[in-house]
């Protein structure tokens, strides 16, 4: 288990760019200011915001597209409240029931990927890996990456299951409150990128099984 840094700071930026989409100065389908911009507009840096992007994008509030920026989605649960669902102390016992719970959804969300996936899916889910390897490879940095869930929720989207596709964002949602209320997030960024890399493997190969025991281990960390 390792401590997010600047835990403040980095629930400072969601907070920020959430506002900025909640006072509707930019509206569904609205591409976003560049990670530079929100950068220098805030004063942090711009691995900091696009960790941050990355934790709205696995929530379902905003779509990342390579090449062309960051827009906002129309989430029909943008106006939801999730922090009702945490007890008043995030405590072991509580995020070793999220565990089991968002390993349930991801369960079923990753085997049906295994029968569905095309190979324009496989080539999208490693452009993305791409993209997310520049976080640690650019930088230098292996960071906290445990909440950047933007792997997993671009599986559910290829999926084409809206029922799986809502279940998930919503417990990413409380997934990510939960564990930054916490103070810490279960893996360094190159570690969940092996694993991710891993998790693909199995799925270019069709391998169901190895990919039921890959996805159930990858979210079932340890809690200390």
């Amino acid at each position: 288990m390792l401590p997010i840094k600047r835990t403040d700071v980095f629930r400072e930026i969601i907070n920020r760019i959430e506002s900025m989409i909640a006072s509707e100065r930019f509206k569904p389908g609205d591409r976003l200011p560049s990670e530079r911009e929100i950068g220098e507009l805030l004063g942090v840096s711009r691995t900091s915001v696009r960790q941050a992007l990355k934790v709205l994008e696995s929530a379902g509030k905003v779509e990342t597209r390579i090449g062309s920026g960051t827009y906002v989605r129309d989430h029909p649960d943008g106006n939801r409240d999730f922090r009702r669902f945490l007890p008043a102390t995030v405590d072991q016992t509580f995020l070793e029931h999220l565990i089991v719970a968002r390993a349930g959804i991801e369960r079923a969300i990753f085997e049906e990927c295994c029968e569905r996936i095309d190979d324009a899916g496989l080539a999208e889910l490693y452009a993305l890996m791409a993209e997310n390897a520049k976080d640690f490879v650019e930088t230098g940095l292996d960071e906290s990456g445990g909440l950047d869930l933007s792997f997993e929720s671009k599986v559910a989207e290829l999926v084409g299951n809206p029922i799986l596709f809502r279940m998930q964002q919503d417990i990413h949602q409380v997934w990510i409150l939960a564990w930054t209320a916490y103070g810490y997030v279960p893996e360094r960024k190159k570690i969940l990128h092996a694993e991710h890399l891993e998790l693909l493997a199995a799925m270019e190969r069709r391998d169901k099984e190895r990919i039921t025991d890959l996805i159930v281990k990858h979210v079932k960390k340890a809690v200390s």
